[in-house]
C-alpha cells in the first residue's frame, strides 16, 4: 500500500463478479494518465493477492475500512446497493490518510482522456467538490429514463465524484455515511435511491461546488440523445466535445445489439459510429471474464448465500431490513440461515391458518398485487389456497427456499390436493419446461407468457380450495 498522504487518489468499489469491469476502468486510467494513484476497494471476500495481480493496482477489503454495521449491511442490502452504502466510508477512511483529494469511478466507467477539468477545478478553482448532472438538456417524457424518474433517482450521477479535502467536504462525508446503515437502498416510493439521491444537497451543503456540465463527461445511456459519438482524428468526441469518460451503465457483455438493459430512448442503430465503442468495450469484458478463469477467482458474490452456502433471495434482505435495526454483527450472527424471524407465522395474520404462511411468503404476498387480489390471507381458506399454491409452484415462480415453508404446509399438501390444484400443478411443470426454450419465441411474447404464468395460475390454484 503506498503511502497516501499529499496524493490525488482515484478508486472504485466492486465486487468479484465486476472485476472485469473495474479491471477494463484501471487499465484506461493507467494509459491516459499514467501514474495516478489507484485504489481498488472490493465489497466482497476473495483472495487479494491474486485480485491485485489481476487488477495491476492495491486492492483493500471494505471490511477493513472497520464500519461498524459491515455485515449488518452487506446482508439487508443487495450487491448494489452493498456496493454504493461503502462509498462514504471510502472517502473518509483515505481523507483520514492525508490525501489531496479522492476521485470515484463506477468499475462500469472506460477512461479516454486525462480528468483535466476535474484537477483544474479542484486544484486551481478551489473547488471542494465536482459533480456530473445526469442531463443538461431537456428529454422527452414518453422514453425510459423520463425527467421524472431522472429526479427521483438523483439530479446528479454518482458514477463519479471528486472531493478535495476540505473542512466542508469532509463535513459532507460525515453526514452522508450515517444513512448507509440502514437507507441506502433502492425504494423510490420512500424517496431513496441507494447513495446517491443524498448527493442532490452536495451544492447546498459543501460551497464551491463545481457543477461539470462538460458533454464529454459521464456519457451514457441518460445523456447519450444529446451526445451522439463520433470517431474523428482527435480521438472519440461526444456532442463535438472531447470524450473524456464514457459510463457502460447497464450493458450486457454477452448480449448484442443492447445499450443499456436500464432504458428504451435509444436503439442499436441510433448510436451510429459509437456502435464501435460499445463492441470494443463488450470485448474487453469478455477478455476479463476469461482471464478471471484463468487466474482462478471466483466471480460469485459471498455476500450472496447464508453461511451454509444456501442463496439468499431478494424477499430475505427486505425482511431482515424491516425486522431487524442496524447493529454490530459477526459474519456468522449476520448471516444465519436459521433466523427465526423468516419462518415464523406472519405477524398480521390472526386466524387459525396463520400458521401455514411464513413472513417470508406473506412479503411475497404483500407486494405483489395479483396475488392480493387472488388471495385474502385474512380469510382461513384464502390462507389454506394460498399455501398449497406456494408449495407447489409459488416458491419456484418467486425464487424462494422451501426452508421458508412451514412444515404444517407440506403436511397439507399431501392431504388436500383438488382436481383443479392438480391440474394447475401439472400446467406449472409444462411452463418450466417451455421457460427452457423460450428463447426461440419473440420478447413481447416471452413477455406475455411471464404475465400469464404469475397471474392465471394463482387463479386456478386459489380455486381449488
Amino acid at each position: 500500500m503506498p503511502d497516501l498522504a499529499g496524493q490525488n487518489v482515484i478508486f472504485t468499489i466492486c465486487s468479484r463478479n465486476y472485476l472485469p469491469y473495474a479491471q477494463t476502468l484501471v487499465s484506461s486510467l493507467q494509459e491516459h494518465m499514467p501514474g495516478a494513484v489507484i485504489l481498488l476497494f472490493l465489497a466482497d471476500e476473495g483472495e487479494v493477492g491474486a485480485i491485485e495481480s489481476y487488477m495491476g493496482v492495491p486492492a483493500i477489503k471494505a471490511e477493513e475500512l472497520r464500519i461498524p454495521t459491515y455485515y449488518d449491511m452487506a446482508m439487508r442490502y443487495n450487491v448494489t446497493e452493498f456496493n454504493t452504502s461503502i462509498k462514504p466510508y471510502v472517502f473518509r477512511w483515505l481523507f483520514d490518510r492525508g490525501v489531496l483529494s479522492a476521485v470515484y469511478i463506477d468499475p462500469d466507467i472506460q477512461v479516454f482522456r486525462p480528468l483535466t477539468e476535474v484537477y483544474s477545478a479542484l486544484n486551481e478553482e478551489g473547488a471542494n467538490a465536482v459533480v456530473t448532472p445526469h442531463i443538461t438538456r431537456p428529454l422527452d417524457m414518453d422514453k425510459k429514463p423520463s425527467e421524472l424518474r431522472i429526479l427521483q433517482t438523483g439530479v446528479y450521477n454518482l458514477g463519479f465524484l471528486a472531493l478535495a479535502a476540505s473542512e466542508a467536504s469532509i463535513a459532507f462525508v460525515d453526514w452522508w455515511l450515517t444513512f448507509m446503515p440502514a437507507d441506502c437502498r433502492a425504494d423510490l416510493k420512500a424517496g431513496i435511491f441507494v447513495d446517491q439521491k443524498y448527493v442532490d444537497l452536495l451544492p447546498s451543503y459543501v460551497p464551491g461546488t463545481k457543477i461539470l456540465r462538460h458533454a464529454g463527461y459521464n456519457v451514457a445511456y441518460w445523456n447519450l440523445a444529446h451526445r451522439p459519438l463520433c470517431n474523428e482524428s482527435v480521438g472519440w468526441t461526444a456532442c463535438g466535445e472531447p470524450l473524456v469518460f464514457m459510463h457502460f451503465s447497464g450493458i450486457r457483455p454477452y448480449e448484442e445489439k443492447t445499450v443499456s438493459a436500464h432504458q428504451n430512448r435509444l436503439s442499436y442503430d441510433d448510436l451510429g459510429e459509437g456502435q464501435q465503442l460499445f463492441e470494443q468495450y463488450k470485448e474487453r469484458l469478455r477478455h476479463g471474464y476469461r482471464r478471471l478463469e484463468e487466474c482462478k477467482i471466483s466471480k460469485d458474490y459471498a455476500y450472496g448465500c447464508f453461511s451454509d452456502g444456501a442463496a439468499i433471495e431478494g424477499p430475505i434482505r427486505k425482511l431482515y431490513a424491516q425486522a431487524l435495526p442496524p447493529r454490530s454483527l459477526s459474519y456468522e450472527e449476520a448471516f444465519d440461515p436459521d433466523l427465526a424471524h423468516y419462518s415464523a407465522p406472519a405477524a398480521d395474520l390472526r386466524h387459525k391458518n396463520r400458521t401455514l404462511i411464513s413472513n417470508v411468503m406473506y412479503d411475497v404476498w404483500r407486494r405483489k398485487g395479483h396475488l392480493r387480489k387472488t388471495f385474502d390471507l385474512n380469510k382461513p381458506a384464502d390462507a389454506e389456497a394460498f399455501a398449497l399454491w406456494f408449495a407447489k409452484a409459488g416458491y419456484e415462480e418467486w425464487k424462494i427456499s422451501k426452508r421458508h415453508i412451514p412444515k404444517d404446509v407440506w403436511s397439507l399438501v399431501k392431504q388436500r390436493q383438488s382436481l383443479r390444484f392438480k391440474m394447475s400443478e401439472i400446467y406449472f411443470v409444462l411452463a418450466r419446461r417451455v421457460k427452457a426454450v423460450s428463447f426461440l419465441f419473440p420478447k413481447p411474447v416471452r413477455r406475455w407468457g411471464v404475465r400469464f404464468n404469475r397471474a392465471v395460475l394463482p387463479r386456478i390454484a386459489g380455486r381449488g380450495k
